[in-house]
C-alpha cells in the first residue's frame, strides 16, 4: 500500500472531512438566507419624499490646509490650522497620525 492510499483511509481524516462538508453546507445556507433577507428588507416604499429639501453644504478641505503649512514655522502654522478647523486638528494629529501630545512645559503648546 503506498502513501496516497494510506492517507485517504486514515480514520482521523474522515471526521475532519465530514466536519468541513457540513460547515460549508451550513455557511452556504446562512449566506443565502442573509442575502434574501437583505434584498427583501430593502423593498420599502414608505420612504419620505426629500426631493424638495435644499441643503447648503460647504466642503472644507483640511488636507489641503494641512499639507500647505509652513515647515519653517510649524508652531504658528498649526495654531492657524487649529483656529480654522477647530478641534479636528487635535483629533487628526492624535487619533489618525498617532502623534502623542507633548506635556513638556518647554515645548510650545499647540491647541
Amino acid at each position: 500500500m503506498n502513501y496516497k492510499e494510506e492517507s485517504l483511509t486514515d480514520p482521523f481524516l474522515i471526521p475532519y472531512f465530514l466536519f468541513l462538508i457540513s460547515y460549508f453546507y451550513r455557511m452556504k445556507h446562512i449566506l443565502l438566507y442573509s442575502l434574501l433577507l437583505t434584498l427583501f428588507a430593502c423593498n420599502s416604499s414608505d420612504a419620505p419624499d426629500v426631493s424638495n429639501i435644499k441643503a447648503d453644504l460647504e466642503i472644507v478641505r483640511f488636507e489641503n490646509d494641512f499639507f500647505a503649512i509652513d515647515t519653517n514655522n510649524v508652531t504658528a502654522s498649526m495654531q492657524a490650522l487649529s483656529v480654522k478647523h477647530g478641534g479636528f486638528v487635535n483629533d487628526f494629529t492624535t487619533n489618525i497620525l498617532g502623534i502623542i501630545p507633548t506635556t513638556d512645559s518647554s515645548a510650545p503648546a499647540v491647541s
